[in-house]
């Protein structure tokens, strides 16, 4: 994940896509999951983000939290149903021509079962899931915030930054 990523609140073509996935992985999985396009009230499973031509589906996981057999579990079934839904949802999947990938932020990753492990490694060697620590995302949302900042001031003047 860019921690310059914006949510997109009045992307109707992203909220559709929530929508019809959410009932997909009702009907697939017989599971209810809460997913955010913009800020939401309750704490969601995941968050969807439009970046360009591609789909990002954020998990964020608490600060020196291990992602775990647990959680490996809950991203298992989110990467069969992305590959699935893209699949039979063709003109769908098409707003996103670049495809998707999950972006994780964990802080460790401390799988015990072995099929789990090499399946993770799968993913990850697909580019299907990405992960980043907490610290490597808090510094390059700190950069990218002193980017926003250096072209806030020079706009208005003022080299520094400071007002």
């Amino acid at each position: 994940i860019r921690p310059d990523f914006s949510v997109l609140t009045a992307n109707q073509s992203l909220r559709t896509f929530r929508d019809r996935f959410v009932a997909f992985f009702k009907r697939s999985y017989n599971q209810d999951i809460d997913v955010a396009v913009s800020y939401e009230r309750k704490r969601p499973d995941f968050t969807l983000i439009q970046y360009g031509s591609k789909l990002r589906i954020v998990e964020i996981k608490v600060p020196g939290h291990a992602f775990n057999d647990e959680d490996y579990t809950r991203l298992e079934n989110y990467v069969a149903a992305f590959r699935t839904f893209f699949k039979e949802n063709g003109y769908l999947g098409s707003i996103f021509p670049e495809g998707w990938e999950i972006n994780l932020i964990a802080d460790d990753v401390r799988l015990r079962v072995q099929s789990h492990s090499f399946a993770y490694q799968s993913f990850e060697e697909k580019g299907e899931v990405i992960r980043s620590t907490w610290n490597d995302f808090l510094l390059k949302a700190t950069q990218a915030n002193e980017q926003i900042l250096e072209i806030y001031a020079q706009a208005h003047g003022n080299e520094t930054g400071d007002d």
